[in-house]
């Protein structure tokens, strides 16, 4: 054990200790000391093993390398905890705009929940998520603006979108001379090509507004389907309740006025013939069959059967026609179209007292045919004797014909 005092002049100086690292000393100017469990060193150093602190401790840098807080620990006006730097980290405590819990990277604010507002605040403060709802906030200059993405790893395979000049809310608010439009928009995958459906609702003038579908660029196509319609058009203006299509304007109340027609891409039904003769019993209805089609749109008709089809039910136009020579004694013919082997649906008949060429006879009607309804070709003659049907051919097609084609 080392003891020593000295004067030093005035400036006394003093030591006690076993010269290594139990001491406690004064060297004029500061005091130190180390021992078991505490330790303060001249420059200020000051090491406790197990410290009961009840006063303040005010520190202007430093660092805890570990920290149990079992009570209170409080933060000045200004202060903040911090894990990183302000330009990549997490920040909690309070600046201009008041408190916040912040992580930053790169030098901005990537997501934050604000004290004040209760808000969370995401992507530089462009996303917000409050009681109003979820707002995206983007600037004018960017290239895809206000946009939900919904991705499969980097492919985006779903998005809602919106633009600057208001597209999309889904329930969108026209303002200005701005339209609110919900805009559906499909592209070809890599070709920077887009297709558009939207539903607009235009504020530019009291006469559109309402609602309209619209096809943008490419081949502008519409296609709606419902099991119930309906389209109403309410106003006190002038042609209210009408609606136009094409190019047609001016279309009365309750009316569909159009530029075109209405037309049906293809026609359900066919035409056929029989391409060789055949025998007209006397005093017989005398089903006609058919081999050669011309078309068919709906699987109508079965060769060499008697039968034409309707596989899909509606109003179709359905007829019929044979030729054959005639002479001798006065006699009559008839030529029916027969529904489902047992209904006579139309008819036509000649009475011949002359000799001649040849005579040809038509029998036609619309009417409803259910699925698999069919109709038949029925001829009849009276003279005594056998008649022949004449053959028919792609030039003389009605010379032995028959044809189904549904009109509704």
């Amino acid at each position: 054990m080392e003891y020593q005092l000295q004067y030093n002049a005035g400036n006394p100086r003093a030591y006690i200790g076993n010269g290594t690292n139990r001491f406690f000393m004064f060297d004029g100017t500061d005091i130190a000391w180390s021992g078991a469990n505490t330790s303060l060193t001249t420059s200020g150093l000051f090491t406790a093993a197990n410290a009961n602190i009840t006063g303040a401790i005010t520190a202007t840098s430093g660092s805890l390398s570990s920290l149990t807080v079992s009570g209170l620990l409080s933060l000045a006006t200004t202060g903040e905890l911090r894990a990183g730097n302000t330009t990549n980290g997490l920040r909690l405590g309070y600046l201009t705009d008041g408190y916040y819990l912040r992580g930053v990277g790169g030098g901005n604010t990537q997501v934050e929940i604000r004290a004040a507002d209760g808000k969370l605040y995401a992507g530089n403060g462009a996303v917000v998520l409050d009681s109003a709802g979820i707002s995206i906030i983007s600037p004018s200059s960017q290239s895809d603006p206000g946009a939900i993405k919904f991705k499969t790893g980097s492919v985006t395979s779903a998005q809602l979108y919106s633009t600057s000049s208001y597209y999309t809310e889904l329930s969108t608010i026209a303002t200005g001379t701005n339209n609110a439009e919900v805009k559906i928009r499909a592209s070809a995958s890599g070709t920077g090509t887009f297709g558009y459906a939207r539903l607009r609702s235009s504020c530019t003038g009291i006469a559109e507004k309402g609602l309209s579908v619209i096809a943008d660029q490419q081949a502008a196509h519409v296609r709606a389907e419902f099991d119930t319609a309906y389209i109403y058009n309410y106003g006190s203006l002038a042609n209210a309740g009408g609606i136009n299509v094409g190019t047609a304007t001016g279309a009365a109340t309750g009316d569909v006025k159009m530029s075109g027609s209405i037309r049906q891409s293809t026609a359900l039904g066919c035409r056929v013939y029989h391409s060789a003769t055949q025998t007209l019993n006397n005093a017989t209805l005398t089903a006609l069959s058919f081999n050669t089609e011309v078309n068919d749109t709906d699987n109508c008709f079965v060769p060499t059967s008697t039968a034409l089809y309707a596989r899909t039910a509606g109003y179709y136009v359905a007829g019929g026609s044979f030729a054959h020579t005639i002479g001798g004694n006065w006699y009559e013919t008839y030529i029916y179209i027969r529904r489902n082997g047992s209904m006579y649906l139309a008819c036509s008949s000649a009475a011949h007292n002359w000799n001649g060429t040849g005579l040809a006879e038509v029998a036609t009607g619309m009417f409803y045919l259910a699925v698999n309804d069919y109709i038949e070709v029925i001829a009849y003659q009276n003279s005594g004797g056998s008649k022949t049907v004449n053959a028919a051919d792609g030039s003389n097609q009605f010379h032995c014909m028959g044809w189904l084609m549904r009109v509704a």
